[in-house]
Parts: C-alpha cells; structure tokens; sequence
C-alpha cells in the first residue's frame, strides 16, 4: 500500500515539473529565439527589395563571410556577386565590411545603405542591406 503512493507522488512531481517547465521555457525561448536571429531583419530586406534578387560576396580567403542565413530568411536565393557582375541590385554585407568592400569589389558601383539591422546577429556584427548600381 506505502509503495503505491511513492508511485502516485512521483507520477505527481515529474509531471508538475513538467508543466512548469513548459510554461517558463515556451515564452522565454521564444523570446531569446528572435533576439539573435536574423529573420526579423530579413523580413525587412524582403519588404524593401520585392521580388528583386539579392546579392551576397563570399570571398573566405578574403576575410569576408556570407550572410546565406540572412538570405535563407528572406526566401531569397542568394546570388554571388562576383560570378553573376550585376549592373544593379541589392547586396548584404557585414557593417564592418563595408568599407573594405566598396574598395575591393564595389569601385566601379555607386552604393548606398538602404536598411541596417538594429543589432548585432550571430557573431559577424550587424548586417546591412546596400543597393549599388554600376557607374561606368
């Protein structure tokens, strides 16, 4: 008879801690989900761009990594800059990449930053969205 309510009571305790753990953890987590992740900035790049093509530059001997998550986010099929030599589009870049770039790969285009996200997501800084356009 005692053995069957240690059975019950412990029956009770896991499924209370369960419950407690769920109701802290499905709110939280979804919270901590957005703050590091790139898709409420993507939904941004998506709103601004349309249906035009977005351009990455992935150049790892360089130094200069992808954003391809960002990309996968905006639903966009990301397109190699270097590869495709578009005349006009859009490109995503890391804000402390900028510079180095437009030195490197964007000289003969006239850039402006269109949209930068307002915090840092992953470890590669800020993200920035820039429309560039072909000079010469």
């Amino acid at each position: 008879m005692m053995r069957r309510n240690y059975h019950k009571l412990a029956f009770a305790t896991v499924f209370l801690a369960f419950i407690i753990h769920f109701n802290v953890d499905v709110p939280a987590m979804t919270h901590f989900k957005e703050v590091n992740s790139a898709r409420p900035f993507a939904r941004s790049v998506t709103e601004e761009i349309g249906s035009e093509p977005l351009y990455v530059i992935s150049d790892l001997n360089g130094g200069y990594y992808n954003l391809y998550g960002l990309a996968f986010y905006a639903d966009k099929r990301p397109l190699e800059f270097r590869t495709e030599k578009p005349s006009e589009g859009y490109l995503v870049v890391w804000e402390k990449d900028y510079e180095s770039l437009k030195a490197d790969y964007l000289g003969d285009y006239e850039t402006e930053i269109v949209a930068k996200d307002r915090k840092s997501i992953q470890e590669g800084g800020v993200a920035q969205l820039v429309h560039f356009r072909r000079v010469h």
